[in-house]
């Protein structure tokens, strides 16, 4: 698997200097792409063949089949689908491949892989740029634990602590919870219920 992630991310890094986004007519057949294949596929066609392994596959048919989307102007919806690939053409490549790879893997390797795709966009330019035109309020130190851990008979419960910004996991929470886990690694009569405070359980790393 690692090998392959790594053969992925050397190809996804070669995106920028070729088209990151290719349109294929599904009616007139098309071999599946192969999983490293750098660009975005985006089918387009009559929604009654086979997608041919297309990442999106497009129709103006009123409920198709899955995996064909419906849209109502394909026109529209593939100038819509090649401007927002090429203003983010890394992230983009990247989504595709991650899920091209993932298919029919172990929940672990997927996660892995999820992993690994989302530490290179973070340390990418897109995210550079993309973050240097966001502002954010400065929420200074929580005023409430980020995690709490309560044990009722033999159910540890932990409750995810920051509702205000969904939950999201930062280097707080990560240590918190690490020391709750703690407990039910060191007694293995608990269970553990985990959930989050508030609308969201968890909305993911702390930006």
């Amino acid at each position: 698997m690692w090998d392959t992630f790594a053969s992925g991310a050397s190809e996804v890094l070669g995106v920028l200097d070729r088209e990151p986004v290719h349109f294929v007519d599904l009616d007139r057949g098309w071999s599946d792409i192969p999983p490293l294949y750098p660009a975005v596929v985006v089918g387009v066609g009559s929604g009654q063949r086979a997608t041919g392994g297309a990442d999106v596959a497009l129709t103006t048919m009123i409920d198709p089949p899955a995996p064909w989307v419906s849209v109502a102007d394909l026109d529209t919806a593939r100038h819509d689908l090649d401007a927002a690939v090429r203003a983010s053409p890394f992230a983009a490549v990247t989504l595709v491949q991650l899920l091209r790879l993932g298919a029919g893997r172990l929940v672990e390797e997927g996660l892995a892989l999820e992993s690994l795709s989302y530490s290179v966009l973070q340390g990418g330019a897109e995210f550079a740029q993309w973050k240097a035109g966001h502002s954010y309020p400065s929420l200074g130190e929580d005023l409430q634990p980020p995690v709490l851990a309560e044990v009722a008979g033999t159910e540890l419960s932990i409750t995810l602590n920051r509702p205000d910004v969904h939950n999201a996991y930062n280097r707080a929470m990560r240590d918190a919870l690490c020391e709750a886990l703690a407990v039910a690694a060191t007694d293995t009569t608990l269970s553990v219920n985990i959930k989050g405070n508030g609308p969201s359980f968890c909305s993911g790393g702390d930006l």
